[in-house]
């Protein structure tokens, strides 16, 4: 997040996807910069099903708060160490140096 070139930020919030979303999604993550933030739905089952991450070749993230969240609710789950964690303060900073920001699920 450190270069001057916009980056994409896709939000998704509930996994499996409509397949036009998939689409949607599958063309942005295939673009350079575009980032994702895993929240809500979409992170505990990306968690339960850990090889959805090789699925993706661009930076994955989550909020701090969620994934705490998850493992207070679940103490065995498995949080990746590739899933970098976001700071409220973070999220908002990623947020607003993005464009576009898009958000399916």
């Amino acid at each position: 997040m450190h270069s001057n070139a916009p980056n994409a930020l896709i939000c998704l919030r509930c996994w499996p996807l409509p397949a036009q979303q998939q689409k949607l999604l599958t063309s942005w993550l295939a673009q350079p910069n575009t980032v994702l933030l895993l929240t809500e739905q979409a992170l505990a089952q990306w968690l339960a099903t850990p090889v959805l991450f090789d699925t993706v070749s661009v930076p994955v993230y989550a909020l701090q708060a969620e994934v705490s969240n998850l493992t207070n609710d679940n103490p065995d789950q498995a949080v990746p160490a590739f899933l970098l964690q976001l700071s409220d303060s973070a999220w908002l900073d990623l947020t607003l140096q993005s464009q576009p920001v898009l958000n399916l699920g």
